[in-house]
């Protein structure tokens, strides 16, 4: 195969391993994802000040960009191949809960910034810009609706929490106790 063809498959998941671009979404989103609970925890506290605004601001900004990349990583990951799984010697309970984990984090990486717009959506402040440009507001201002997305846009962030320490915990147990190439081949660089 010439050194296109083998670049190419580089980019494509395998059955051994995930390709450059999977990577690129997964650790783009981990990144930004960890990145916006941080900054969401460190809001919350903030009292009423510029800087709070500004960091709203930032932390909605960064939202919208991590659910097009949601949307774009759902897309990919519909478009190719998954990885066979590595480890024979998972019991169901274990398959059930790695599978559990993962749709739970799709979901939540969706429903964020979901509930996050329609919170600012709804509320009467629309002043607020994504990068250079308004954010969209398809609805009328509702302070039910504004309360109920603020709810779940919360209790949601605490669950993706959770969800990403048991996908961790999970990629550490294949590391170091299954030893495994679960995580290895998730890593940056070139293909198991």
């Amino acid at each position: 195969m010439n050194s296109e063809g083998r670049q190419y498959m580089g980019l494509k998941n395998t059955e051994r391993s995930y390709g450059s671009i999977a990577k690129l979404f997964h650790w783009a989103s981990a990144l930004l994802i960890i990145g916006l609970l941080g900054l969401g925890l460190y809001m919350e506290d903030l009292p009423p000040s510029f800087e709070k605004v500004e960091l709203y601001a930032l932390h909605k900004s960064l939202g919208m960009i991590a659910f097009a990349l949601a949307v774009a990583r759902l897309l990919w990951s519909s478009l190719s191949s998954r990885p066979l799984m590595l480890d024979e010697k998972m019991t169901r309970l274990e398959i059930r809960l790695a599978k559990g984990v993962h749709h739970l984090l799709y979901l939540l990486i969706i429903l964020i910034p979901l509930t996050g717009w329609l919170q600012h959506a709804a509320s009467e402040q629309r002043f607020e810009e994504f990068l250079l440009f308004p954010f969209p507001t398809l609805i009328e201002p509702n302070e039910t609706l504004k309360s109920v997305a603020a709810i779940v846009h919360e209790i949601a962030g605490k669950l993706l929490l959770v969800t990403l320490l048991l996908h961790i915990a999970g990629a550490l147990k294949h590391h170091f106790i299954n030893r495994d190439a679960t995580l290895k081949r998730m890593l940056p660089g070139k293909p198991e």
